[in-house]
């Protein structure tokens, strides 16, 4: 203890004592410990953190799973009720279904995310309802129109005024009494804003399905209720193709129902970028810390003369490197925080995910002790056993050249500036993917003309919309009046612009003439207009689009389909003219034709490949997106606000440009890449700084070898290879250790994102070549030292 206590008290004199160095190695852990305790409190926020439920561990999601084909879905309400009657080892349990309203009230109209609940979703999941009242039993009988809504949706349009209760609310032209006031933050599922009890109209919830949050018995076990539910039969979703296989009860736990999969490779991989900056770091004050040692051989010659052993030395020296990084580590900490700040700001939150806290807890604090120990280990061992091999008759006598000290301490830092790049190798190779990926984003052939394009998205629910007449009626009138506007080359309407709106929907599809195993299928659907293909400038190759007529009939039996689905089903046979069904659609005659192939169309991202895509009449939607093409997009937005509003009021809409709905997904991938490439030029700017170190030690070791050389006759310039030569080893060196760790972090960025390959050879060249040019330039001003050396002043020195 007294040998601890005199090696703290030793430790901090050095530190106090050597000031300048102690400040550089303490600001460069800070912003290394910073960055990696970042993404760390992120993917803690991601991962570990509990969520903010009351024992959230006992909370599962149940849905209908078909084992034998790998499948999941929702349960119908009837499989709920019958799975909540059997208990299942489930202490209570609230079915939900989502989905989006027309939300209006004094002054404001939008269209909000809202959950119909089949009980007290907050008492289940421990969230108390924070003004006014949660649901209670009387709320979900028949005619008890009631509503919870969201904090932020409180705060929005009622200005979080407590008199918003027993205010009226009016979703979907129906009116609603507002009861209570969800807690901060609360959003489950999804930012939801508003919480409703359930429809009981009969078959209100076959098709949609519904899903289902659950709690354990306090006595039974995760794995012991997921053998329960896996032994029940369920009824899936009466929207969803059975096949005639038997659907059986399956339980998750609630976080890893969530599916933040995406956020949390994405963050793994920041993360250890952020852990090879802070080894780069390391790396460069494990040869710093070398070269300050190497100034106080002759204290550390001394301890040793007087008796101290190899161990104790080194320990004491240690010591000092642990200081460094906890103090290291605690201004990295208060650095974490304002990135984590920097982050929300910037990035957000992911959707769907406002209950996430990033904030630094005791888990962050732990892990900032542990990297500030580690990287005390890291940079302070080497050099630390390294200056205690010493030589005392030739230290004392001030004979560097006769021990083997600074040998040993040139190759380490050799070794160290080796790591340093090709950590940055995989670095800027990363980098180079993700930015490289984002900029062939922009050129993917998404299967339409997105310039010049803006997208007026309304949902048409309500009293008034109940039949298809005056949804028709209306979009008749709202395309005339838009294009009227001025500018407006062309104006059309459909259910689902692609990339634009991504949740689109799904059917069943059963081909007729196929036998019943091989016509089951799935196909995303799309509603549109007749003029729709020509203004998004899609091709028709085959067949025909909808005539003005079939597109504003909702009996017309005709459909497009496109060309993927065309050659899957009817390879080398022309299919048009060909019948299909689908679930969901029923009537006397519930065949529809094919009358004409489209080009395949992007549709929830830039690149994704093409599934089943059918185009039906316009008259079957209630969503209902505009499509406007004009010379400058942002100029008509009021104009086309006020022309939806001229026919309907209460009608929320929202506008984008297609400009904006791609800069959403590039920007997206080009933030990530920004990060990443930042983490990389720190990364190169620090293995410079080691390869000019390097190089220039070299140097100064050799002055008398290089003179003797030039005395000999060596011209300037071949000294000056000679150095550049030194620098340019370690970066092919380095390039070559480095490029399995490339390979590594593309290969998983390529699992993360489209358009990301894992091993092009242009990145890594590039990568490498960048490498090569900054070992020359780090490398050039001690060449040229070298070169304008004095021979015959050296050699009688």
């Amino acid at each position: 203890m007294t040998n601890f206590i005199d090696d703290l008290r030793s430790g901090v004199r050095q530190i106090v004592k050597h000031r300048g160095f102690s400040t550089i190695v303490i600001v460069t852990l800070a912003l290394g410990i910073g960055a990696t305790t970042t993404f760390f409190s992120i993917l803690n926020a991601l991962v570990l953190r509990p969520l903010p439920y009351v024992d959230p561990d006992r909370l599962v999601s149940v849905n209908a799973s078909d084992p034998a084909r790998g499948r999941t879905a929702r349960l119908s309400y009837q499989a709920f009720t019958a799975l909540t009657s059997k208990g299942a080892g489930l202490q209570g349990a609230v079915a939900y279904a989502s989905r989006d309203y027309n939300a209006a009230g004094s002054g404001f109209a939008e269209r909000s995310h809202g959950t119909e609940v089949s009980g007290d979703l907050f008492l289940l999941l421990g969230a108390p309802v924070g003004v006014g009242r949660a649901f209670v039993a009387e709320d979900f009988r028949p005619g008890r129109p009631v509503a919870v809504i969201g904090h932020g949706f409180w705060q929005r349009h009622y200005g979080a005024d407590p008199a918003a209760l027993g205010s009226t609310l009016v979703l979907d032209g129906a009116p609603y009494e507002v009861i209570g006031v969800a807690p901060e933050r609360f959003g489950f599922p999804h930012d939801t804003d508003l919480w409703l009890p359930f429809d009981s109209r009969p078959g209100h919830l076959d098709a949609r399905g519904v899903d289902v949050v659950a709690r354990l018995h306090d006595s039974l076990t995760l794995q012991q209720v997921k053998a329960a539910l896996t032994a029940t039969d369920v009824e899936a979703a009466s929207g969803t193709d059975s096949g005639g296989t038997a659907w059986r009860a399956q339980g998750v736990s609630l976080r890893e129902s969530m599916r933040l999969s995406k956020q949390r490779n994405m963050v793994a991989v920041v993360l250890t970028a952020t852990g090879l900056v802070l080894l780069i770091a390391c790396a460069n004050l494990a040869g710093l810390l070398t070269a300050h040692l190497s100034g106080r051989r002759q204290e550390i010659a001394v301890r040793a003369a007087l008796g101290a052993r190899r161990s104790r030395i080194a320990v004491l020296l240690l010591t000092e490197s642990v200081l460094l990084a906890l103090a290291g580590g605690a201004l990295g900490t208060v650095m974490a925080q304002w990135g984590i700040d920097l982050f929300a700001a910037t990035l957000g939150r992911p959707e769907g995910a406002g209950w996430l806290d990033f904030s630094i807890d005791g888990r962050v604090l732990l892990f900032v002790l542990n990297a500030s120990l580690v990287t005390a280990l890291l940079f302070g061992l080497g050099p630390a056993i390294v200056a205690t091999r010493v030589d005392l008759r030739a230290v004392l006598q001030e004979d560097v050249r006769a021990t083997g000290t600074a040998v040993r301490a040139r190759r380490l830092r050799r070794v160290l500036v080796t790591a340093q790049i090709a950590a940055s190798l995989g670095l800027i190779a990363a980098a180079s993917s993700i930015v490289a990926s984002s900029i062939g984003l922009g050129r993917v052939d998404a299967g339409f003309d997105r310039n010049q394009i803006v997208v007026l998205h309304t949902t048409l629910s309500g009293a008034g919309y109940e039949a298809a007449s005056p949804r028709v009626a209306f979009v008749r009138s709202a395309l005339d009046r838009l294009a009227a506007i001025p500018g407006v080359s062309a104006a059309t309407a459909t259910s689902h612009v692609p990339l634009a709106d991504r949740d689109l929907p799904y059917a069943g599809v059963r081909l007729e003439g196929f036998d019943p195993d091989s016509s089951r299928a799935f196909a995303s659907l799309r509603f549109a207009a007749s003029s729709y293909l020509r203004a998004m400038r899609i091709p028709v190759r085959r067949g025909r689009p909808f005539s003005e007529q079939e597109a504003m009939d909702l009996r017309a039996p005709v459909v497009l389909i496109n060309e993927s689905m065309a050659r899957r089903y009817w390879p080398g046979v022309d299919p048009l003219g060909r019948r299909l069904q689908l679930s969901g659609f029923t009537g006397p005659d519930a065949w529809f034709t094919v009358v004409g192939v489209v080009a395949d169309v992007a549709q929830r991202n830039p690149g994704d490949a093409p599934g089943n895509q059918i185009y039906l009449p316009l008259a079957h939607a209630r969503e209902i997106s505009f499509v406007l093409r004009a010379a400058d997009t942002r100029a008509i937005v009021p104009a086309t606000r006020r022309a939806i509003a001229e026919i309907d009021a209460q009608l929320p809409v929202t506008a984008r440009t297609m400009d904006d709905v791609y800069a959403w997904y590039v920007q997206d991938r080009r933030g990530q890449g920004l990060v990443l490439g930042s983490l990389g030029v720190v990364a190169l700017l620090l293995a410079s700084l080691g390869v000019f170190g390097v190089v220039a030690l070299m140097v100064a070791e050799q002055r008398r070898e290089i003179a003797i050389r030039m005395a000999l006759g060596s011209s300037s310039g071949s000294v000056g290879r000679l150095v550049l030569g030194g620098g340019l080893r370690l970066a092919l060196l380095g390039i070559g250790a480095g490029l399995p760790l490339a390979i590594g972090m593309t290969t998983m960025l390529s699992s993360i994102f489209f358009g990301v390959r894992p091993f092009d050879l242009r990145v890594f060249a590039g990568a490498a070549a960048v490498l090569i040019v900054t070992a020359v330039f780090a490398s050039w001003w001690p060449a040229r030292r070298a070169m304008t050396m004095d021979p015959m002043a050296v050699l009688r020195s």
